[in-house]
């Protein structure tokens, strides 16, 4: 429904490129769900994409949405000026990487970047220094 309402607007410059990447991924999303899906859901999904995208090529199963969802992967690493093998130059399937091997960009659980452990601790020493100026301007 908010798909169907908001979609419209999203018909030009990058807006557009998103949504259509958007539509790349939930058809994916879709086929990979318990299937067949109910036929009213269905022809509602259809009906909305076909309304955003008259031009739409709607994937048949699993395996073309997965192949264009690697094209979109590998047009968005080009875009980022990244390699399609990654820093190892093998083709295994990062921490990151979901079993279809889209990579998410997310960090594991209790994982920080050295930028935000100094950021963090930057945080900690401004919150002491005002907790003593507190201090010092009670005493």
């Amino acid at each position: 429904m908010l798909l169907d309402t908001c979609g419209s607007y999203f018909d030009h410059g990058s807006s557009k490129r998103k949504l259509d990447s958007f539509i790349i991924v939930f058809q994916c999303y879709l086929l990979n769900k318990r299937q067949p899906l109910p036929l009213e859901v269905e022809y509602v999904i259809t009906d909305c994409l076909l309304s955003l995208h008259p031009n739409l090529v709607l994937y048949n199963n699993v395996t073309e949405a997965q192949e264009a969802l690697s094209e979109l992967e590998k047009t968005f690493r080009t875009k980022l000026g990244e390699s399609d093998g990654g820093e190892d130059g093998g083709g295994e399937e990062s921490d990151d990487e979901d079993e279809r091997g889209f990579d998410w960009g997310g960090k594991q659980e209790g994982e920080e970047d050295e930028e935000e452990e100094e950021e963090n601790e930057e945080e900690e020493d401004v919150e002491d220094d005002e907790m003593s100026d507190l201090v010092d301007f009670g005493g």
